[in-house]
């Protein structure tokens, strides 16, 4: 691979040599030059080798992130020479120019360029899409190792969310798999599945791979078991253990939301919930709280909510509760207004509802924000219906998580 990719980057450094001297007579002529393609693929080709070589990885992530977006639909779409008059830029087929914006067609540019330049922006977008990779892989297994599972198996799911269908992917969501195993992610409600999940997904790919196929099995039972004899609360948190020092809670807490988050992405609401609770548990243990601590005992509190939300099930005590916890922490905390609403709302206390939208609504008009005063306007506007109509069905709101 490493000769592959040094006999790539030679290949590119002369497409660039080409190119200026395109360029060059462009000018000469009188004319307008394409936009500089190859030199733009240059210059993160070589930011994310020296990322590689510094084994800087998340840099490495970035960097590849910047070199795949060259070749997305609305970087060529945004590179299209819009000058009126230009002789010199021309729409090209873009089943056979696939990668190449149409800017960088030139009148001289014949079939064959741009066949060789169509096979070096496909290799070039392999390499970045390997580099991806591998940088999500070195990263995961760091973060795994530092202790931070939600952390590594957030890191593998940018990197999957691209090509799921791809063999070369299997060792990602295997090693995804294993993370989730490792931090005994199964002894949580929800976490079996996560990790069987992900171990399917890895046989479609490749059914051959018996030591996948057996992890797969072993997993099944193990969960057709736990389901079986599963009948607690899964919203139930178990007692955290005592420590011994204000860093030991503040990095306890840092590892639950991460394993949060990660159980958020994959829609696990209940089991996202039990990771923010007890975060928020060792969060209070603190002996004392500054700014930065109260903002993600707020975050902490405002995912919970979302959480209770979305997980589909009779939870809204609880949601006033955290709601009135983050209300407490900021007064004027919009997101904590609106889903208090809104769970207010669901159990037919329309004038609670009412009361916290005219707060939200008069918080708004001292940001002079138009459009979210109008929206919140139209949900008073509901709730009149439903009052005058008598009644109160449940709402459905869109809820995101901060």
């Amino acid at each position: 691979l490493y000769f592959c990719d040094k006999m790539l980057f030679e290949r590119l450094e002369k497409a660039v040599k080409k190119e200026e001297a395109h360029q060059r007579v462009a000018r000469l002529r009188g004319q307008i030059p394409g936009i500089s393609i190859f030199s733009d693929w240059f210059i993160r080709c070589q930011r994310v080798r020296k990322a590689v070589e510094e084994e800087k990885w998340s840099e490495c992530l970035e960097e590849t992130d910047a070199l795949l977006k060259l070749f997305s639909s609305d970087a060529r779409q945004d590179q299209v020479c819009d000058i009126d008059g230009c002789t010199t830029c021309g729409a090209l087929d873009s089943r056979s120019w696939k990668f190449v914006p149409s800017s960088f067609s030139m009148k001289e540019t014949n079939e064959k360029s741009k066949k060789e330049a169509e096979q070096l922006g496909n290799e070039i977008r392999e390499y970045g899409l390997r580099s991806r990779r591998e940088a999500a892989l070195r990263l995961a297994r760091i973060q795994s190792r530092d202790g931070r599972p939600g952390l590594a198996a957030r890191t593998l799911a940018q990197v999957l969310v691209d090509s799921v269908d791809d063999a070369s992917e299997i060792e990602l969501w295997t090693q995804r798999a294993n993370i989730f195993e490792k931090a005994k992610a199964q002894d949580e409600f929800g976490g079996g599945l996560l990790v069987e999940m992900h171990l399917e997904k890895a046989a479609l790919l490749d059914s051959t791979d018996e030591e996948v196929v057996e992890a797969l099995e072993i997993t099944r039972r193990h969960n057709d078991k736990r389901a079986a004899n599963f009948s607690n609360d899964s919203l139930v948190v178990t007692p955290i253990n005592k420590v011994s020092s204000d860093l030991d809670y503040l990095q306890n807490a840092a590892k639950l939301c991460d394993e949060a988050e990660a159980f958020m992405l994959e829609r696990f609401f209940a089991s996202a919930y039990s990771k923010y609770n007890l975060a928020l548990t060792h969060l209070s243990c603190l002996s004392h709280t500054d700014d930065p601590i109260r903002t993600a005992i707020l975050n902490c509190h405002l995912n919970a909510t979302a959480c209770l939300s979305l997980c589909g099930q009779q939870n809204e005590e609880k949601i006033e509760t955290h709601t009135a916890a983050c209300l407490e922490l900021d007064p004027q905390c919009i997101a904590a207004l609106l889903r208090r609403a809104d769970s207010r709302q669901r159990r037919g206390l329309l004038d609670g509802a009412r009361a916290d939208l005219n707060e939200v609504i008069s918080y708004l008009r001292s940001r002079d924000d138009t459009v979210s005063i109008e929206r919140a306007q139209a949900r008073l506007q509901h709730i009149d219906f439903l009052q005058e109509s008598g009644t109160a069905p449940p709402l459905i709101s869109s809820i995101t998580y901060e």
